[in-house]
């Protein structure tokens, strides 16, 4: 993407951040420049890219899973369903670990 396109984009960004507090959204100019530095960083050229670096998340609901090893070894892991960006929703994330691993 060239410099000028970027520029554009960035602009666009601060005036939504303002157009969002005009209206009412608690968004701070810090979040707003946050945004914005992180786009220079990361570019434009992968929507979920961007999508999942601009996301708020408000709370958490992840899948979280102990397994226990015939040695008694003990390990965890977690899952977090993102369906908006990545497709995976809770009951397709407890399917798989039913199916491949329960």
């Amino acid at each position: 993407m060239a410099d000028l396109d970027l520029g554009v984009y960035l602009e666009k960004l601060a005036l939504f951040g303002r157009i969002l507090r005009q209206e009412g959204l608690d968004i701070t100019p810090n979040e707003t420049a946050d945004a914005v530095r992180i786009l220079m960083e990361l570019g434009f050229d992968d929507r979920t890219v961007v999508k999942t670096a601009l996301r708020t998340v408000a709370s958490v609901e992840d899948i979280i899973v102990k397994l226990t090893a015939d040695t008694g070894d003990v390990g965890f892991g977690e899952a977090p369903p993102t369906g908006v960006i990545t497709g995976d929703t809770a009951e397709a994330i407890c399917g798989a670990i039913e199916h491949h691993i329960a």
